[in-house]
């Protein structure tokens, strides 16, 4: 006979493993792609990077962005600015893609 402790661990994996089987997989989001450009002007994104971490209002948002060499379909582009006055996105190069 199992003892009470093995038991309930047994008890929980069945509930856990029928909870998964009830429960839908979430989709997986989009992924997200980024473009560099260097006029401004075309780019949907003009990233200001803060020393601050509190000024980041990303919530880590294209931190698991690819940045890649050619566009395709849901590509967004962004450029670097100086000024933080001209960005509309300010963020910690700690959540912007390496």
């Amino acid at each position: 006979m199992l003892g009470h402790r093995r038991l309930r661990l047994l008890v929980g994996a069945l509930a856990l493993s029928a909870l998964g089987l009830v429960m839908p997989i979430p989709a997986r989001a989009a992924e997200c792609t980024l473009l560099r450009v260097e006029n401004a002007k075309e780019a949907t994104l003009r990233v200001y990077f803060t020393r601050f971490d509190s000024e980041d209002k990303t919530g880590g948002r294209y931190k698991n962005c690819k940045i890649v060499k050619s566009a395709a379909a849901g590509t967004q582009t962004f450029a670097i600015t100086k000024f933080r006055q001209d960005a509309n996105l300010i963020v910690h190069p700690e959540n912007w893609p390496k």
